[in-house]
């Protein structure tokens, strides 16, 4: 890591006392580790153009902060609001310490050790991160999975001190955890007590004894049972070249932050035959292995036997409980033979050495690694160790730190190493570990020495893991699932082969009918290197195929960066491009495996390697074509003649194309890219002109189509800028096509001068001056997508290298596009630096995109997680005008394991607004009545979150009808035919619409003399929608009353009864019955003649009834809402025939 670079000029500072103590003691510098990413020799054969010419070039201009002023710098203040975007599947990341602390001194290069403690005491896990200068910074957990900004708490030796590792113990026996670090260069220990708030007083040094020599490593625990933690450090001191002495010392704590001088007996001394190198991390370790209530300790020594020859070795010994212990250098555990790599150096790559309960059964075990080794000697409780089992330990490349804790809840500890990866080993229970998964090693910025720590810090009661990076100075929070696995961006490699390094991605494509995006690999094996390609399933998990049957192409130099079907199969083919020149064809079989290479027939005469191509119709046949620029025979140092240019090779839509038709332009062309940039439909060409060899006249040259295959001359766009990437699309929304560029530096200057470029066009082939973005930073390829959903382009970028620090650019770089030619603040993923070749696919099919890159330690897989399905239902397909339609806009999650979507819906009939509502768990409604008459096209967009990316929903159909009146009235039947003196029935009918409640009044006319109409009831009540019933009744007769002075009722009753009887007198047929009639006759009319004596002269009254005669009318019946109401009346009318 870069602050191992410092250790010699702070040693400096420091030189005379340690020149003045060498004879008996010598401080030795801790061993580095390279920063540069390891490649295997097989895969450095295989080299891209910017590998061969645009990276030396750019080693040889060293970095400087400087401008050319000839551009325009974006105006950050002109950012209105930020849209919306869910982001990767990724640790999310916190600044590991402020702005300030970078003023504090030239020493201070980075960050160094990570710490977890609840500092204060909210129960609640926080995390402290020490700079190498002594800075500590202080981030308060929230709990659920947040940390706070950094506070940061300064050393008094910042310019000369060194802190390399240090511990979160309670120093001072009050109850809450302090802070202590090893200052290496100052020899001294830096206390921050706690005050009790997770805040900390100033710091307190003490310095460390050297009577014996200068310790690399200091570790603080109570070892003498006084509840005060001690500092526990070894020293070493040469005899010769095969012999030195080991020292042991115990500087007991006084409970206040400060420590006692050793006393001599809590000085140990030994001899090792062998020349020493003391761990500078986790070399002593102390725990009961004995079983006896007291700390033993375990000390780890690199002993070099010769120049290339040595071991690594573990010793422990037994505590005696008052901070001294038993003799070191009898019992060991382990000890591993180590050679040199290079003849020169022994190579001793070790994090250290712990005490660890590795198979469950109480006692405490001996983990270490070496040289990829891992080692496991089992405890057997008495202070002995059964015979020590390895594991191999290689997969994750730069080991720094190892921690234990069961991640799948099988009660077994596993292991979680940090390093340039981070990777998870399952515990087999028996002090071995299974290789990772390829879904258990996750992409990082390289991890610090003492740079993770383990805690809860989302609340769920799973281990998560922080690690700190190195080069970016972030904490990254991954997050366990209790499966062994966390949350974050997968390294992807085989089950077969999990080291990372050992991958290398050269393009991704749709090669197969699953519609998503694979990928083709080099690997290096032990024969050498084959070709895989790494079929996807889906969901991100990808099963290998040997890509060509005939294996790695002999001459191949690079496969091109390409996305195009030859052959018109729907599956997009390889380019390869040979080290002579050549470029062949490899044409799709649909299932990851490809036809054997056909040549395109370049001229055999080429000296050098083709640059990057692009493929298009350039001809309007629907068939792709090749552009292949060709940067010049001079370009790889021939002499044969041949001049920079371009070839065209129009396609014959079955993977050959017609003969390479070659235009000479340019010094060095580097990149050839397609687009329509005048807008006139046919496809233009965008040439890099990059002459590495003389150095100057770089441009980017556009030369316009012709439709037809051939181009225009080109016009010059830009002057002086060294460009690797250049990307085409519309980021101003202006309907013309721009021009985004990675711009490596500005010509004759150093990659301080780089950044992107912005180049808005004019519709017409010219363009507006260029505005920078992410200045002083080089990107090595970068693409333009719409990653948010939300119709503008973005920029997805890789970072290769930075200038200087604070970076706010961070690995994998997207930066959001607000549609206007401007862009966001960026989105970051770490990753290493050296990363290169973003390719956005989709590789897990949620409807999000993906991106995987090229990392310095392999393949590396970001899955947007941004991802929604929106759905939109109607309460009714079908309704009446004015009645109300529910909308339901439900937010489904592209990933299961992501939060209920919140934000804003806006539901849209075609283009005009409905309305809009909040989602709520994931759902929004908006209730309208407002929909016109007819057939409506109905959507939902969804805003999105800080969580989920914009949406857009299926239309739904939705057919409103003519609203009914309020009221409808039939009659059932509407005719009726008589007869005179009868009645007529008709049913009515009263229905209210969807709108209209109330009373409504029912009446009848029309009716002529002699007839009558009535309707029963009077009145009904209605509610919305509903009807009722009603009866009309015609009548055909009618009734007349007269009043006379004449006898009254009774009299004319008895006439009447009279009159009959004497009928039956005169006509009755049998003897006996007239002689009854007879004789009633007689008593009716004595009756009659008494009862009109008693009538007195009184007026009596006669009644007449008139049937209708023959006739025909009409009978209108109306039907009235009651007062107040404003609905019209509604009338029916039924035709009455009179017989």
């Amino acid at each position: 890591m870069l602050h191992r670079l410092f250790h010699g000029a702070k040693t400096l500072v420091l030189l005379s006392s340690i020149l003045s103590a060498f004879a008996i003691a010598q401080k030795q510098p801790p061993p580095t580790r390279t920063q540069t990413p390891p490649v295997p020799g097989a895969l450095q054969h295989f080299q891209t153009p910017a590998q061969q010419v645009l990276l030396p070039f750019l080693k040889a201009h060293p970095m400087q902060t400087e401008s050319s002023g000839e551009f325009h710098a974006q105006d950050a203040t002109s950012y209105v609001a930020s849209p919306n975007f869910g982001g990767y599947v990724n640790a999310p990341l916190y600044d590991a310490r402020t702005t300030a602390s970078l003023d504090t001194g030239s020493f201070n290069n980075g960050v160094t050790v990570e710490l977890t403690a609840d500092f204060n005491k909210d129960g609640k896990p926080d995390i402290a991160v020490l700079q190498q200068d002594g800075t500590m910074n202080v981030l308060l957990g929230n709990g659920s999975a947040g940390l706070s900004a950094p506070v940061s708490y300064y050393n008094p030796n910042y310019l000369t001190s060194s802190v390399n590792n240090a511990y979160a113990v309670d120093i001072n026996d009050d109850g809450f955890t302090d802070i202590i670090g090893f200052d290496y260069n100052n020899n001294t220990m830096i206390t921050w007590l706690n005050l009790g708030n997770g805040t900390f007083n100033a710091a307190v040094t003490t310095l460390l004894d050297t009577t014996y020599g200068y310790p690399n490593d200091v570790l603080v625990q109570d070892v003498n049972g006084d509840g005060k933690p001690d500092l526990i450090f070894t020293m070493s001191q040469r005899v010769s070249l095969t012999s030195a002495n080991i020292f042991l010392e115990i500087m007991p704590g006084k409970g206040d932050g400060t420590f006692s001088t050793p006393t001599t007996s809590q000085v140990q001394e030994f001899s090792v035959a062998a020349s020493v190198v003391l761990p500078s991390y986790n070399g002593v370790a102390v725990g009961d292995i004995n079983d006896d209530g007291k700390l033993d300790i375990a000390v780890a020594i690199d002993e070099r036997l010769s120049q290339s020859t040595g071991q690594y070795v573990v010793t422990t010994a037994l505590g005696n409980g008052d901070g001294t212990f038993g003799q070191l250098g009898t019992t060991i555990p382990v000890s591993v033979p180590a050679t040199s790599s290079n003849g020169f150096t022994v190579d001793y790559n070790s994090t250290g050495v712990q005490f660890v309960d590795l198979n469950n059964d109480g006692k405490l075990d001996v983990a270490t690694d070496i040289n990829g080794a891992l080692m496991a000697a089992l405890g057997q409780g008495n202070g002995s160790f059964s015979t020590a089992v390895s594991s191999t330990f290689s997969q994750i490349v730069g080991v720094t730190q190892m921690l234990f804790a069961d991640l799948n809840g099988d009660g077994k500890p596993d292991l979680i190493a940090g390093g340039d990866t981070l990777g998870i080993y399952l515990g087999n229970g028996d002090g071995t570990f299974a290789a990772p998964l390829t879904t258990a090693q996750y992409v990082v910025d390289p991890t610090t020495e003492q740079g993770i720590a383990l805690a809860d810090f989302d609340g769920d009661g799973i281990p998560d893991v922080a690690q700190l990076g190195g080069d970016y100075k972030q904490v990254a929070l991954f997050f366990g699932n209790g499966k062994g696995q966390l949350h974050g961006a997968p390294l992807i490699t085989a089950a077969s082969d999990p080291e990372g390094v050992d991958w290398k991605m050269e393009v991704t494509g749709k090669y197969t009918s699953s519609g998503y995006s694979d990928a083709v690999f080099l690997h290096s094996i032990a024969t050498g290197v084959e070709m895989l390609t790494g079929v996807n399933d889906g969901k991100g998990n990808f099963t290998f195929v040997q890509s060509l049957a005939d294996g790695v192409p002999s001459d191949l130099q690079y496969i091109q960066s390409i996305h195009a079907d030859f052959n018109g199969d729907g599956k997009e083919d390889l380019v390869f491009t040979g080290a002579a020149g050549n470029v062949t064809i490899a044409l799709s079989k649909g299932d990851g495996t490809f036809a054997a290479p056909v040549s395109v027939n370049l001229p055999s005469t080429l000296a050098c390697p083709v640059y990057y191509a692009a493929a298009g119709d350039l001809n309007g046949d629907g068939k792709t074509d090749l552009v292949i620029p060709y940067g010049g025979d001079l370009a790889c140092g021939s002499a044969a003649g041949s001049s920079s240019g371009y070839y065209v090779l129009l396609g014959n839509g079955d993977g050959t194309f017609s003969t390479p038709a070659f235009t000479t332009t340019g010094t060095e062309l580097y990149s050839a890219t397609l687009g329509d940039i005048n807008g006139d439909g046919k496809l233009d060409i965008v040439l890099d002109d990059a002459p590495f060899v003389s150095g100057s006249g770089f441009s980017i040259l556009l030369a316009t189509g012709n439709g037809d295959g051939t181009f225009g001359s080109p016009n010059t766009i830009l002057s002086n800028y060294l460009v690797s990437t250049v990307a085409i699309g519309d980021i101003n929304d202006d309907g013309k096509a721009d021009i985004v560029l990675s711009a490596e530096e500005v010509e004759g200057s150093s990659v301080a001068t780089g950044g992107i470029l912005t180049i808005t066009g004019n519709g017409d082939g010219t363009f507006n001056p260029p505005s920078l973005i992410a200045g002083g930073n080089f990107f090595f390829g970068m693409q333009l997508a719409d990653m948010n959903t939300d119709g503008n382009p973005d920029i997805v970028a890789t970072l290769y290298s930075t200038n200087g620090q604070p970076n706010d650019y961070y690995g994998m770089v997207t930066l959001l596009g607000l549609g206007n030619g401007q862009f966001t603040a960026p989105v970051n993923q770490l990753e290493s630096l050296a990363s290169t070749l973003p390719q956005v696919g989709n590789f897990y099919n949620d409807n999000a995109l993906d991106v995987m890159t090229q990392t310095g330690y392999g393949p590396a897989l970001f899955v947007g997680q941004g991802s929604s399905t929106l759905t939109l239902t109607a309460s009714t397909p079908s309704a009446v005008f004015g009645s109300s339609e529910t909308l339901t806009a439900t937010i489904t999650p592209g990933i299961s394991t992501r939060p209920a979507p919140t934000g804003l819906v806006s539901f849209y009939d075609g283009s005009t607004l409905l309305g809009k509502a909040d989602a709520t768990n994931g759902a929004a409604t908006f209730t309208t009545a407002s929909l016109a008459v007819g057939v409506h096209s109905v959507t939902a967009t969804y805003a999105g979150d800080a969580n989920f990316n914009p949406a857009i929903s299926s239309p739904t159909v939705i057919t409103i009808s003519a609203l009914l009146p309020a009221l409808s009235l039939t009659g059932t039947p509407a005719t009726l035919s008589i007869s005179s003196g009868a009645n007529g029935i008709v049913t009515l009918n009263v229905a209210a619409n969807a709108s209209f409640s109330g009373t409504v009044n029912l009446a009848c006319s029309g009716a002529p003399s002699n007839t009558t109409c009535t309707v029963n009831p009077g009145s009904v009540t209605l509610a919305a929608g509903q009807s009722a019933m009603a009866t009309l009744v015609i009548g055909t007769t009618t009734t007349l009353a007269e009043v006379h002075g004449s006898a009254p009722p009774w009299g004319t009753t008895g006439a009447t009864a009279g009159f009959a009887m004497l009928c039956g007198v005169f006509f009755g047929r049998r003897k006996r019955m007239r002689m009854y009639v007879a004789l009633g006759l007689g008593v009716m009319l004595s009756l009659g003649t008494l009862l009109a004596g008693c009538n007195n002269g009184s007026t009596a009254a006669t009644t007449t009834t008139t049937a209708t005669g023959p006739t025909s009318f009409t009978v209108t019946v109306t039907a009235t809402p009651a007062s107040g109401s404003t609905a019209s009346p509604e009338t029916t009318t039924v035709d009455v025939t009179v017989n």
